[in-house]
């Protein structure tokens, strides 16, 4: 067990490395002791713990406060920080693979990695001001996700194998990869976002509602399906007047759809875009359409009516 403080205020313990003390259980980052000598830590930026496999509890200050990048990184028993509701800025690769298990976090900033690789983590309502790419990378057993941020970074869920209930507030743009390979989700619905980018959504194999009504952007491969093996389970596709771009290989492979409905604002279907998708039937779009790239349809064996 390790008690680290500051005196008078002065931080006397901001270039501490415990760096692989596989032996260190316990850390408590008091703001008091019993004779109000210690004051709060609230700059955790030098302080380095990566690979202290033993460290299960963490107490942080009392106080809003900064915790450096890789700072908890590999502490792969660490399941208990306590007050880390008062953290505002998640650095990179903070707290990844460590043991965590639910997350209640408002107003944050979450850097690249912050998060990631934590296999008992399984519920996360995050309000963020920030949520950078791999935030939550292969969270391999996370089941419930609520989001406010306007935007998502790249590949930030990506790789979250159980991942099921998703309820977006708030965001306007979900960039590349952030949901990839996500196979349990079966609802995505949003009035906001405005922007899927590529690979979004891709393998989410058993995705069977789709309600991103106001969108303007779908990138490449956003929805796709790049094995030959499975399909994503959507049957019918409405777009409003917003979406002005069907990216290439955007519903590629997508075996079930029959029928795809589009408003007055779109001007392009990139190349491939509905390719492959052997039960589609009928496709209706707006007049405004000015482009339809090579193959956009191509093997689509059963469609009737463009």
């Amino acid at each position: 067990e390790y008690r680290v403080g500051s005196f008078m205020g002065y931080n006397f313990c901001v270039n501490a490395d415990f760096r692989n003390c596989i032996s260190l259980a316990t850390l408590s980052f008091t703001n008091s002791s019993e004779n109000g000598a210690f004051m709060a830590v609230d700059n955790y930026s030098k302080i380095y713990l990566e690979n202290c496999k033993n460290l299960k509890s963490v107490t942080l200050s009392s106080s809003e406060c900064e915790i450096g990048s890789y700072a908890f990184n590999n502490c792969s028993n660490l399941a208990t920080v306590n007050n880390i509701e008062l953290v505002k800025d998640f650095n990179d690769y903070v707290f990844a693979n460590t043991s965590l298990v639910s997350l209640d976090l408002n107003n944050v900033n979450i850097k690249e990695g912050a998060f990631s690789g934590i296999n008992t983590l399984t519920s996360v309502s995050v309000k963020a001001n920030k949520l950078a790419s791999y935030a939550f990378n292969n969270c391999s057993n996370l089941t419930s996700l609520t989001l406010d941020c306007a935007e998502i970074g790249a590949y930030a869920f990506a790789g979250c194998k159980k991942l099921e209930t998703v309820v977006f507030n708030n965001v306007e743009s979900i960039d590349e990869g952030a949901f990839r390979n996500c196979a349990n989700i079966k609802v995505i619905e949003s009035e906001t976002v405005s922007y899927v980018g590529p690979y979004a959504f891709a393998d989410c194999v058993n995705l069977v509602t789709l309600n991103i009504n106001n969108v303007k952007e779908i990138g490449d491969y956003a929805f796709a399906t790049t094995t030959e093996k499975t399909a994503n389970s959507l049957t019918a596709l409405t777009f409003g007047d917003e979406l002005e771009v069907v990216g290439n290989y955007a519903f590629y492979g997508s075996l079930n759809i029959v029928d795809v409905t589009i408003g007055n604002g779109l001007k392009e279907i990139g190349s491939y875009a509905f390719a492959t998708c052997r039960s589609l039937e009928t496709i209706n779009v707006g007049a405004k359409l000015e482009v339809i790239s090579e193959c956009s349809f191509a093997e689509d064996d059963a469609l009737k009516a463009v």
